[in-house]
């Protein structure tokens, strides 16, 4: 910062401990010295509209989701009856679907009742595009729309980031965690266009892109994993794959 003339802002800046409880209740520190400036650690902090916490549990950030979205479909029941269907549909994707994509990523292997949660906002939202009511099953209206669920959603996701790790349309910091197994020494399975995966021994490092990128490009059909495919093919075949498993 001061190599480029900028000045720390208090206001706008926060200490947050990563790592394991027992990691994090072994912290004596409560504040520190940086830049000339005490600052305070802090549970939970904002980067980029995700809210970490010291854990990596996500819990804040779906929390905040859940909020946000269904204060959006409360506002949207408000001015439905004035909509057609595709406006309606515009408009839930725009203030809802949106919301539940954005950096999705990060959520894969957080707790089931946090992916249920998730998974409650967009039946809600399913039900208001299609005029269900709250106690009618949202799986059919779900798929009718042709949505993956949000745990599909999110390794879809994932699983687009390291097609466009392999064929150089990622940054560079992304694409060195996806390691062709070709690259090593000669093994059986290296003509299958598979990953190497590396081991951790943490449940939070266990969904690291590096570990989790690999896993699931491993797990698809070889059809998918082929060389030459295009970014909309594999994304149109990764679709249907996900929603036929």
């Amino acid at each position: 910062m001061s190599r480029h003339h900028l000045k720390l802002n208090k206001s706008k800046t926060q200490l947050l401990p990563l790592g394991t409880w027992q990691q994090v209740s072994r912290l004596d520190l409560r504040s520190t010295n940086f830049g000339g400036l005490d600052l305070e650690f802090c549970s939970v902090a904002t980067n980029l509209g995700v809210v970490l916490d010291t854990n990596l549990s996500m819990r804040y950030h779906v929390n905040q989701i859940v909020r946000s979205c269904s204060f959006q479909l409360r506002k949207l029941q408000t001015i439905k009856r004035y909509l057609n269907k595709d406006v309606i549909r515009s408009l839930t994707h725009a203030f809802v679907c949106s919301r539940l994509d954005y950096c999705n990523s990060l959520l894969f292997g957080v707790s089931d009742r946090l992916m249920a949660k998730l998974q409650s906002i967009q039946n809600c939202a399913a039900r208001f595009i299609e005029g269900g009511t709250k106690f009618e099953h949202a799986s059919p209206l779900v798929r009718q729309l042709h949505w993956l669920p949000v745990n599909k959603r999110i390794v879809f996701k994932i699983g687009v980031i390291v097609f466009k790790c392999l064929n150089g349309l990622a940054p560079k910091y992304l694409m060195d965690s996806c390691i062709s197994k070709t690259c090593l020494p000669s093994l059986r399975s290296s003509n299958l266009n598979y990953l190497s995966v590396p081991s951790t021994n943490l449940v939070v490092g266990s969904r690291n892109f590096a570990v989790v990128g690999p896993d699931i490009w491993n797990n698809l059909p070889q059809d998918l994993r082929r060389p030459g495919l295009t970014l909309a093919q594999y994304r149109r075949g990764l679709k249907t794959y996900l929603f036929e498993n």
